[in-house]
C-alpha cells in the first residue's frame, strides 16, 4: 500500500516511540526505499507509525502562511515558477 501511495505523493510519517523520552519524529518521504530503510534503522517493537499523503493534506488553500523569499536588496521577484 505504501510503495502504491509514494508512486502518487510523497508520505508524511510520524513515528511515534514506545519509550517516549522524547518528542515523535516526522518526516516526509519520497522513495520506497528510503522509507523502508527509515523504519529498519530505527523502528522498535511496540513504536507507532502514522502515516499520511502528503496531496490529501496539504493543499494550497489551507496552508497556516506562505511567501517570498527576497533578495539581498530586500527586493521580491514576481512572477516565477512558484
Amino acid at each position: 500500500m505504501l510503495r502504491a501511495a509514494l508512486e502518487q505523493t510523497p508520505l508524511i510519517v510520524e513515528h511515534r516511540l514506545y519509550y517516549g523520552g522524547r518528542s515523535p519524529e516526522r518526516r516526509v518521504f519520497e522513495d520506497h526505499e528510503d522509507l523502508e530503510a527509515y523504519l529498519g534503522a530505527h523502528a522498535k517493537p511496540g513504536d507507532d507509525v502514522w502515516v499520511w499523503r502528503f496531496d490529501a493534506l496539504c493543499l494550497n488553500d489551507n496552508t497556516l502562511t506562505h511567501g517570498k523569499v527576497p533578495d539581498a536588496d530586500g527586493n521580491v521577484p514576481e512572477g516565477g515558477a512558484y
